[in-house]
């Protein structure tokens, strides 16, 4: 078969060959696979920037309920501290009172029949003690305490018997723990005679420790 040119190669089209149609597929295969794979990338990325600002929140918010309860916990130990103080001043005010009913019953059972209980009085003095500061203990402070001082009337027939009988009161307060564990002196201050009535007046201090 013979072709003529009248066009001299001009208007003839190039034969088409294997291996440039192979090349004009990779040209555009190339730029295709990069978009995809930059767009996978893309999406991936979008992924773990959600899921990490996701975990970033849930863990502000975890923090923040920290926060709370931290201040929380904060705010009670502080309460708990002013609380503890208050028991501590409660417990020594407390320390400092004397429950006078075993000690009534004690001096009703001790005093003998041949003597009369005339009259009891408390008499409450204020002493001033150094002590260690509670919040620091090589600082000190000062504190006042009561004293109580027990004064015991009695009277009696003005002869010997009175003046064993006494002794024997006193005696028993001594042999008493429940006096012995709360006082400090027990003795006789006062003896005078009423001698137009034939009566002794004994009059016994019991001095209380202070606490």
């Amino acid at each position: 078969m013979l072709t003529i040119d009248l066009l001299k190669g001009q208007g003839i089209p190039i034969k088409s060959r294997p291996g440039g149609a192979a090349l004009l597929a990779i040209t555009i295969a190339i730029p295709v696979v990069t978009a995809l794979v930059m767009l996978g990338n893309y999406v991936q990325n979008t992924i773990i920037l959600s899921s990490q600002r996701q975990f970033i929140r849930n863990a502000e918010t975890k923090i923040a309920g920290l926060s709370n309860a931290l201040e929380i916990q904060q705010t009670s130990k502080i309460q708990f501290a002013n609380i503890n103080a208050c028991m501590e001043d409660v417990g020594y005010i407390l320390r400092q009172q004397i429950q006078w009913s075993p000690i009534l019953r004690v001096l009703a059972e001790s005093i003998p029949r041949t003597l009369t209980l005339e009259e009891l009085n408390v008499k409450s003095l204020t002493v001033r003690l150094n002590i260690p500061k509670r919040d620091d203990p090589e600082q000190i402070t000062y504190i006042n305490v009561p004293k109580r001082i027990l004064h015991i009337n009695l009277y009696g027939r003005a002869n010997s018997s009175s003046d064993e009988a006494v002794s024997n009161f006193l005696k028993k307060l001594n042999s008493s723990e429940i006096i012995t564990s709360k006082t400090e002196i027990i003795r006789i201050i006062s003896q005078t005679t009423e001698r137009d009535k034939n009566l002794m007046h004994y009059v016994v201090e019991c001095v209380f420790k202070h606490k």
